[in-house]
């Protein structure tokens, strides 16, 4: 196993790009390469913030494509770093990621990459399972999310799905103000519920 450290300058990023090429001239085995690029493939890869430059999105969608690597998707929120959440300056963008090469990606047609949950770093953790596990999706408790109360019409949202139907139980009442919740907030966050995410 070949491991090496990405520079996370920027002025450092077409030596990067250039390790990519290079990994791939020498390397003619299926193969994946994965970790934090600093680097987005295209501009909704980033909300919030200053553009990314055209030269930064080109460069790295061209070495991928020179190196005969392919973007492997994922499943959950789709960015992977942030600052500045609880504030109005709140950035994200999707720079880790994973890429493999076409013979790799044939021979693991069940792959997925998972974009996790984190509370202790601005980097959310991802991970590679490379087969399809069956019936292992279990359901989450709703947990209510502080970022929702900075909308004002979260209030509307509770109001209305609480008054949604009458002279149902309580318990009804919760789950269609949590349902309801939960979609409003994935609106609003652009499919990021960090919480109770389905």
């Amino acid at each position: 196993m070949w491991r090496e450290e990405m520079s996370l300058c920027r002025n450092r990023r077409k030596d990067n790009w250039d390790l990519l090429r290079s990994l791939a001239s020498i390397n003619d085995s299926p193969w994946i390469v994965m970790g934090d690029f600093n680097d987005i493939l295209n501009h909704r890869e980033k909300r919030g913030g200053v553009a990314q430059p055209n030269w930064l999105v080109e460069g790295f969608r061209r070495a991928v494509w020179d190196s005969g690597l392919v973007d492997l998707g994922f499943q959950g929120c789709p960015f992977t770093w942030e600052r500045g959440r609880e504030s109005g300056l709140w950035v994200q963008e999707r720079l880790n990621r994973m890429l493999g090469n076409g013979d790799w990606v044939a021979r693991h047609k069940d792959a997925r990459v998972v974009h996790l949950d984190s509370v202790v770093s601005d980097h959310f953790p991802i991970i590679l399972h490379l087969y399809r596990v069956e019936g292992t999706r279990s359901s989450k408790r709703f947990r209510f999310e502080n970022l929702w109360t900075n909308y004002g019409e979260s209030e509307e949202v509770v109001r209305d799905s609480w008054n949604k139907e009458v002279g149902v139980s309580i318990q009804r009442r919760i789950s269609n103000t949590s349902k309801s919740l939960l979609q409003w907030g994935r609106e609003k966050t652009n499919g990021c519920v960090y919480n109770g995410r389905a």
